[in-house]
């Protein structure tokens, strides 16, 4: 079963990625697994011929397909294979499979029994089969988006087969899977067999049920986007949403449930929608990654390719329209009645969109009204906003996005008469509010907040374009203030709908809805463009007087400034008090109706700011609006700290203009922003955190303070930075915000490990500057003013405060992460032990470097950070933690890179070594769990990745594969090189390196020479150059135990060689080198592959055991006979090397030490002899002779110049 689904899976992957149509193979595979596709969860059934048979296969034995006679099974393995049949439901053959491919993966699982590998293995396969569907669907060419494919006849197939599932009910197959296939289900039925293991392996069986659910969810949600649903489809999707929708612990919609109500949506828009060969372009100032899809036209995409299939049904269905009505109009309560009410609003639109082309259209206008009214009344766009746009999938769905963007537009444009009348309600509310406030009445429980609810909706919604889908700007195509802009077609009816709703919802706004307005503006500017509209049009509000414009809006600022602090800030440019303790009666504040409102503006002016560089410019060179006597004005201010967090956090906005940064940086140092106050050795920013905030234990205005001070800080270290100031905020940073951490108390997980990563990157920008402009002083007596950056260093370099609260942060995220649990805040989390990594490593090379040059420099210390992490007995499971950070690639990829780097780099020290030995645990198995991580990194097959610094998961996956490698050229004739590749002290193999599975099949604990061979083993040719870093670097590897300073390794290196046929493999791939494009490269392989060669001949010779015996013989003919005279053999292909003058520039750039091609080329050349015409044989003697004195040679340098890309 899991070689089955893993065999699909892949054929489906590597048609995605080539070219090519696809063969009869890749057919064959794909179609004989068409059962298993339409019943991804279900088993073959138990079988009673096979259970009698495993019962007594401890007696008569087994036939397994890869041996020759019968193999008895002991009674434990039997009872282990039942229990695994129990638990699934399976077929006793194939939990028998499963558990013996459970026990071989033991070596790459060291902490897990068979048992729970395969209960891993069968989740996994099961992923992988759901993968596969879902893959298949994306493959379809229809209404929404392009196939992934590319290739018609490959198209062709796919969308047949699919077709073949569809009509053997796959849909409906899915939908009753994912009603019995719960996640919660699947937990009970393991914890009652004891089928979940620790926490790493309970952490990949629930992700892998998770994404089953996902990847069927996701299956039936891209076939909707293509193709048109059935009555049947259709009425399936609400039965699952009506009674079996889930909602997360989180309050967020769980995924499954959320691409089925997607693909309900895109299922009634193409079941009420009637083909059409014509299209109706529309104008805008956005090119789309994809097509669009809208409901305005009756046509919903452009025309599609010649090789699309559209559906044979072109004409309306009755029948399927009166279904859907009477389900969503009765009174029956659904699971999630809110997920109702969202089908209810999508109904109501896609009828009112259809009404001219449904027959008898007019009679739904009452169910239209009457559907809209009760989805409201549901508070629709509450759980549109809290529950469901807060999913992880709107970052990532772009179809999705799409679809739920045109839920909202067309809800301003096709129900205009709702969302009037939510209006008109929201105005209600607002005077009623106010009555209530001004009476002192408590408000009623009824309040009508539709409308407000709608606003902050298209807020959330459209706030962050992680996609760059652009879509916000769909509001502003049509506004005034973008008509010179606009391209010559004019906008549609629909963009214009939109343009006059932004423009009409800002008119006359109470008080109670401006907040709200605001909210909405800031969402929809989430782009350079928008944010330039949105600019534009307050703008222009001027005229009108209203509230929301820029003039009354600064105005408002300035009085505030004026009224709370009378003494003007920037006129003076005097110091001010921040801890001066005005009398009672002379305090002022500012009402919380007020700040709320002033706040939403921040936020707003911080958007636009943001985004648009010609607006930002704009809002700070106005005469008139003076932002920065307004803001930092109020920022000395009484005022209240959730203000002053706004104030910083538009300011931060504006740093992204140098020189308004520097303009801001002036200003900091004139009024001491974070000097110490007279008569204290706080800040004024330090006691109002501690005043007002450590007790509520929220820390928004701290936050945003970093958040201003960190691109401000960044910018100025290019330049000539005032050392006063800076030394200011480096003392606030570090005593009153990092050294505070550990005796606050926070509310958030995710708030504590934001502000430490704030920190985290000012210190790390600091401190790389510091090292970047060290000067070493001729003249060493002179004094010098003392910079901040020289005093984080000495403080780390000394083992300080700050080293020692850094090293308990990585100990206290590492225990944190190790717990496997998923939670907000892990990603900063993450990127916080990622700086701290970066810090210490930059402190340790630097301070060396220094050192080097400089015998008499101001660092006197000891230890650099890395070696006392090392060293310190205090930290002792330290490194060992950072060790096991390598093996978290899975879910923290940046996290793993930099932890393989700290711990490559730092084990590239000779002096380092036996104290790395002396932390590692005594036990054989716990030593193999904690290479887990660096072993899995040669077993990553990506490519070798250029040297660019912006980085995809593939290309890190690479770079730390050449990390790791790069450490054992450097380390293999050492015990830390020993230990990564499996051996003891004593130079033997772990003792629990090497087991058989039943059978047969030999196995090793992972260990770096086994994840090598491996590597080797599924190298195929015609990926050989894609590995023209990491190729090389194996072969070194390899060659440096072949010439290792201990005879033993060298003797257990040459068996598991033997053992793996390595070399017979390698001359076999050689072959395709010859047409390589490397010259490097293809040098390089040829120089490692000779000198293995020639090095095992002597091995063979030199102490011939039985073994070495056997296969001396084939080893020689192997080598040196005929192979093929039109390939041209490898022997004569490397004595006629074409050693031109121009190649000696290569040659020297080869990865090889101690290797002379040259030399190697000559010697050969001397023991050469002519058996007969077109052989050329050796004489073994005369190059054993040659070999040992080489090799001894050899051993006794020792040298390795790689370094490190």
């Amino acid at each position: 079963m899991f070689d089955t689904f893993n065999t699909l899976f892949d054929t489906l992957r590597s048609l995605l990625a080539s070219n090519e149509p696809i063969d009869n193979e890749k057919v064959q595979t794909i179609t004989s697994n068409k059962s298993n596709l339409l019943n991804i969860t279900s088993n073959s059934p138990q079988n009673p011929a096979q259970r009698n048979i495993l019962l007594r296969a401890d007696i008569d034995g087994i036939q397994f397909d890869s041996l020759t006679e019968r193999r008895k099974l002991p009674r434990l393995f039997i009872d282990e294979c039942f229990a695994i049949s129990d638990l699934f439901q399976l077929n006793e053959y194939d939990s028998l499979l499963l558990l013996i491919e459970g026990e071989s993966l033991q070596s790459n699982y060291p902490d897990c029994t068979r048992g729970l590998l395969a209960v891993q293995l069968y989740y996994e396969s099961k992923e992988r089969l759901a993968a596969c569907l879902a893959y298949l669907m994306a493959c379809l060419s229809g209404r929404t988006f392009q196939s992934l494919l590319k290739i018609s006849k490959s198209i062709e197939f796919c969308t047949n087969f699919t077709n073949e599932l569809i009509e053997q009910r796959l849909i409906e197959n899915i939908i009753e899977q994912l009603i019995s296939f719960q996640i919660r289900n699947e937990e009970q039925k393991l914890y009652s067999k004891a089928g979940l293991g620790n926490v790493k392996h309970r952490r990949r069986v629930q992700d892998s049920i998770k994404h089953i659910r996902s990847f069927q969810a996701k299956a039936i949600f891209l076939y909707s986007c293509q193709i048109r649903l059935t009555r049947s489809h259709l009425l399936s999707i609400i039965n699952y949403l009506a009674k079996y929708s889930t909602i997360q612990d989180d309050g967020i919609i769980d995924e499954s449930t959320l691409y089925l109500l997607g693909a309900f949506l895109y299922g009634i828009t193409l079941a009420l929608t009637i083909p059409n060969d014509t299209n109706i372009g529309s104008s805008s100032i956005i090119t789309s990654k994809h097509q669009q899809f809208s409901l305005q036209e009756d046509q919903p995409l452009s025309p599609l390719e010649d090789n699309t299939t559209t559906t044979t049904t072109s004409s309306i269905d009755p029948a399927l329209i009166t279904s859907i009505r009477d389900i969503l109009s009765n009174d029956e309560r659904w699971i999630v009645p809110e997920l109702k009410a969202v089908c209810q609003l999508a109904w109501a639109i896609i009828l009112r969109a259809r009404s001219h082309t449904l027959p008898d259209g007019h009679i739904y206008s009452e169910d239209i009204e009457a559907l809209a009214d009760t989805a409201v009344e549901a508070h629709v766009f509450a759980f549109l906003s809290e529950t469901v746009t807060k999913s992880s999938l709107f970052q990532q769905e772009e179809f999705l996005i799409r679809r739920f963007h045109m839920l909202f537009v067309d809800f301003i444009y096709y129900l205009p008469f709702k969302l009037k009348e939510l209006r008109v309600q929201a105005e209600d509310t607002a005077r009623m509010i106010e009555d209530c406030e001004r009476a002192r009445k408590p408000l009623p429980d009824n309040l009508q907040r539709d409308y407000e609810y709608f606003l902050e909706l298209l807020s959330t919604f459209y706030a962050n374009d992680h996609m760059g889908l652009h879509l916000s700007e769909e509001f502003w195509i049509a506004a005034d203030a973008l008509a010179g802009h606009r391209l010559m077609q004019s906008p549609t009816q629909q963009q214009v709908a939109l343009a006059n709703f932004v423009e009409s919802a800002g008119g006359t706004l109470s008080a109670y809805l401006y907040c709200h307005y605001i909210h909405m503006l800031a969402g929809i500017s989430s782009t350079q463009s928008s944010a330039h509209a949105c600019f534009e049009l307050l703008r222009f509000a001027k005229d009108t007087g209203g509230p929301t414009c820029w003039n009354r809006i600064f105005q408002a600022f300035l009085l505030y400034r004026n009224t709370y602090r009378p003494d003007t800030l920037l006129n003076q440019q005097q110091q001010t008090s921040f801890g001066a303790s005005p009398s009672p009666s002379a305090i002022k504040t500012i009402a919380p109706k007020e700040v709320t409102a002033l706040i939403a503006v921040l936020n707003l002016i911080e958007v636009i700011a943001s985004q648009d560089e010609v607006s930002r410019i704009g809002f700070f060179e106005h005469p008139q609006w003076q932002i920065t006597g307004a803001f930092f004005g109020l920022l000395s201010c009484r005022i209240s700290l959730d203000l002053k967090a706004a104030l910083f956090n538009t300011l931060s906005a504006f740093t992204k203009t140098s020189e308004i940064a520097m303009h801001f940086w002036k200003i900091i140092g004139d009024v001491d922003l974070f000097a110490p106050m007279e008569n204290s050795d706080m800040p004024a920013i330090a006691y109002e955190i501690e005043e007002f905030e450590v007790p509520s234990q929220k820390y928004t205005f701290l936050k945003s303070c970093l958040k201003f001070l960190q691109p401000i800080i960044s910018q100025q270290l290019k330049t000539n930075i005032d050392m006063r100031t800076l030394g200011y905020c480096v003392v606030f940073l570090v005593n009153h915000v990092l050294l505070k951490i550990p005796t606050r108390t926070f509310k958030s997980i995710q708030e504590k490990w934001q502000i430490i990563e704030f920190v985290l990157i000012i210190l790390n920008d600091i401190v790389i500057n510091y090292f970047s402009n060290q000067i070493i002083e001729n003249d060493h007596n002179e004094a010098k003013l003392v910079s901040p950056g020289e005093l984080l260093v000495n403080d780390l370099l000394r083992g300080g405060v700050l080293n020692n609260l850094l090293t308990t942060l990585i100990s206290d995220g590492c225990e944190k992460l190790f717990e496997y649990v998923p939670f907000i805040g892990e990603q900063e989390l993450s990127r916080s032990l990622i700086l701290i990594m970066e810090l210490l490593e930059s402190v340790t090379l630097s301070s060396q470097q220094i050192l080097q040059t400089d015998k008499l420099s101001s660092f006197t210390f000891c230890q650099t950070p890395i070696e006392r992490i090392v060293t310190d007995t205090n930290t002792k499971d330290l490194f060992p933690n950072i060790m096991k950070l390598v093996d978290m690639i899975d879910y923290f990829p940046k996290l793993a890179h930099q932890a393989l780097s700290i711990f490559a780099k730092t084990l590239s020290e000779d002096k380092l070594q036996k104290p790395f030995l002396r932390l590692l645990p005594k036990d054989h198995k716990e030593k193999a769990l904690l290479r887990n991580g660096i072993v899995r990194c040669l077993e990553f097959t990506e490519p070798d990745s250029d040297n660019n610094d912006e980085m995809d998961d593939n290309d890190l996956k690479a770079r730390m594969r050449y990390t790791v490698l790069w450490l054992l050229t450097k380390s293999v004739q050492s015990n830390i090189g020993h230990y990564l590749c499996g051996f003891t002290r004593q130079n033997q193999l772990e003792p629990i390196d090497f087991y058989s599975t039943l059978t047969g099949r030999s196995c090793r604990v992972n260990n770096c020479l086994q994840a090598i061979l491996t590597f080797f083993d599924d190298l195929s040719p015609m990926k050989i150059d894609y590995y023209q870093k990491s190729l090389p670097l194996c072969y070194e590897v390899l060659y440096l135990l072949c010439t290792n300073n201990s005879s033993n390794i060298i003797k257990v290196t040459f068996d598991i060689l033997h053992e793996n046929l390595f070399i017979q493999k390698q001359i076999q791939l050689y072959f395709p080198l010859k047409t390589s494009s490397s010259n490097i490269f293809k040098y390089s392989i040829e120089t490692y592959l000779l000198r293995l060669i020639a090095h095992e001949l002597f091995h063979l010779t030199h102490e011939p055991t039985i073994i070495s015996k056997n296969l001396i013989d084939t080893t020689i003919n192997l080598l040196f006979e005929l192979i093929d005279i039109k390939l041209n053999r490898l022997t004569l292909s490397l004595l006629n090397l074409p050693f031109v003058k121009q190649d000696h520039l290569l040659i020297n750039q080869l990865k090889t030490p101690n290797i002379d091609l040259n030399k190697i080329n000559h010697i050969l050349q001397a023991c050469q002899y002519n058996e007969r015409t077109n052989l050329k044989l050796y004489r073994l003697d005369s190059l054993k002779k040659f070999l040992s004195n080489e090799i001894k040679s050899i051993q006794q340098a020792n040298t390795n110049n790689n370094e490190l890309i």
